[in-house]
Order: C-alpha cells, then sequence, then structure tokens
C-alpha cells in the first residue's frame, strides 16, 4: 500500500518485500520487477512497479485499457 494507511482495515505497518522473484512479461525481451506490500494487520497484499523506466517501458508497450 504505497498511500498509508491500509486500504482494507485502515492498519498503518505496512511492510515492503525487499527483492521480489516474480516479474511481469513488458516486450517478448523485457520484464518488470514486482515488489510486494502487505499490510501486517489484516493481511491485505498489493503489487507494484517501482523503477520508472520499467513503467515508461509499458507505457510504450502495452496498449490503453478499453473504458
Amino acid at each position: 500500500m504505497k498511500p498509508r494507511p491500509c486500504p482494507k482495515c485502515g492498519g498503518t505497518d505496512i511492510r515492503a518485500s525487499k527483492r521480489s522473484h516474480t516479474t511481469l512479461p513488458v516486450t517478448p525481451l523485457r520484464s518488470a520487477t514486482l515488489k510486494y506490500h502487505v499490510c501486517v494487520a489484516c493481511g491485505h497484499v498489493e503489487t507494484y512497479i517501482e523503477k520508472a523506466e520499467q513503467l515508461k517501458r509499458i507505457a510504450e508497450n502495452w496498449k490503453p485499457r478499453d473504458s
């Protein structure tokens, strides 16, 4: 949960993974690393791509979602 507090329970003890082994394919040869944020009060989990260059690559290669 990047913005605090937890959107599920209002808890403020949010922990972020130090590293991740999970990736999201962006192009056939590139992927983005996912980082997890967990509320230790209720177990709510959110996943983020935190590197700006990976977000830029997604914007360049993925189509916008239909409304």
